[in-house]
């Protein structure tokens, strides 16, 4: 963490020389940039292990689609950047093997219903909790939280848009990799959704206990 800050700030100091920043806007970049570098590594991680899991384009789909809607709905996660990218890379990949295992043989007669629910779940989880802010970044006003509802809402129409138009296509070519996708985003809206609540909640608190514990044990090696 403290070689990401400071990355972000040596960032900041020479946009902000070259800019002739002042000290308030020097730390908007260093916080942009922190916030950049900690999304990349943190992608990168869930890459990797992909990678090595073979279910790259599984995990790809699923934590674009769960990190699109995150911007806007909120949800659980770690106080700390680096655990939350372990976290990250440790439920995209379980999703993409999960997806791997059940789905990679189903068709659009099982594939068109189960998405179905999916979008209804998704969709009613969102009424009811959507936004979530955390008690380090509330949210107080009103109207910003009425536009992070509303983009949410949008974010999850055109990720239907994209499915039912990936079912016609797959109508038309009978492409089997286009039902896969509609699986993976769904269960990566899916995901989302569920760290709007109890269920998301309590995974993440569960992973972020386990892993501080494995951090404090290497500590007294």
């Amino acid at each position: 963490m403290y070689l990401m800050e400071k990355v972000s700030n040596d960032i900041s100091q020479k946009i902000s020389a070259i800019l002739e920043c002042d000290k308030e806007q020097t730390e908007i970049i260093a916080y942009g940039a922190l916030v950049l570098i900690q999304t990349s590594i943190a992608f990168i991680l869930i890459l990797i292990v992909g990678i090595l899991l073979n279910v790259l384009y599984e995990t790809v789909v699923i934590s674009i689609t769960a990190a699109s809607l995150r911007k806007y709905s909120g949800g659980a996660h770690s106080a700390s950047p680096n655990r939350c990218a372990v976290m990250g890379a440790i439920i995209f990949n379980t999703i993409a093997l999960a997806t791997n295992s059940f789905f990679s043989s189903a068709n659009a007669i099982t594939i068109v219903p189960f998405s179905a629910i999916c979008f209804a779940f998704v969709y009613c989880i969102l009424y009811r909790y959507c936004p979530v802010d955390s008690s380090n970044k509330p949210i107080n006003n009103v109207e910003f939280k009425k536009r992070l509802r509303k983009k949410s809402f949008y974010v999850t129409s055109i990720f239907l848009i994209i499915s039912i138009l990936l079912m016609i296509f797959y109508y038309i070519n009978y492409n089997h990799v286009l039902l896969y996708t509609i699986i993976c985003i769904s269960l990566g809206l899916v995901w989302q959704a569920l760290t709007l609540f109890y269920p998301g909640k309590f995974i993440t608190y569960l992973l972020d206990s386990l892993l501080i514990k494995i951090l404090c044990l290497r500590r007294w090696q």
